[in-house]
């Protein structure tokens, strides 16, 4: 994954992550503005929802980062991903192609705990399908098509 997001950044784009860490001085600020800087590295081509306005839902750092250390601790201590193995529901992961987490290596992660996992590739689409221009409508499809069939 840092591989794919390095790759896709420039000296130009590097230089202006840097400047967020300098001329921002909240945390959270230096956040939301990295995160629109690097946007375009995770999404494919993400339609804007609200055209006329700015996101503008504030943003709690503090529970951002507790969160992933939680998520660490739970990897490093071998919770997750063995918790999976209770799950007996299916589970379907859908993935974008251009997203750089990597897929397919998770996805074969996951299987000898999560046996019954479908797993659905879009192209042309990012970290987030619903929102992605090309891949929109199929995703949603794919989801209502697959309830279907597991709710008969």
């Amino acid at each position: 994954m840092q591989a794919t997001i390095e790759e896709r950044m420039d000296d130009d784009l590097r230089d202006r992550i840097r400047r967020v860490s300098t001329d921002a001085t909240d945390p959270a600020d230096q956040f939301i503005q990295t995160y629109k800087l690097t946007r375009h590295i995770f999404d494919y081509n993400p339609i804007n929802p609200y055209p006329d306005k700015e996101e503008s839902e504030p943003f709690d750092l503090k529970a951002h980062d507790e969160t992933w250390r939680d998520m660490r601790k739970l990897q490093d201590d071998g919770t997750y991903p063995n918790a999976f193995a209770t799950i007996e529901s299916p589970v379907l992961m859908l993935h974008g192609q251009y997203d750089p987490h990597p897929g397919k290596m998770i996805r074969d992660s996951l299987l000898p705990y999560l046996p019954q996992l479908e797993y659905h590739e879009f192209e042309s689409c990012g970290h987030s399908p619903w929102i992605e221009k090309p891949a929109r409508e199929i995703f949603f499809s794919v989801i209502c098509e697959w309830l279907k069939r597991k709710t008969g």
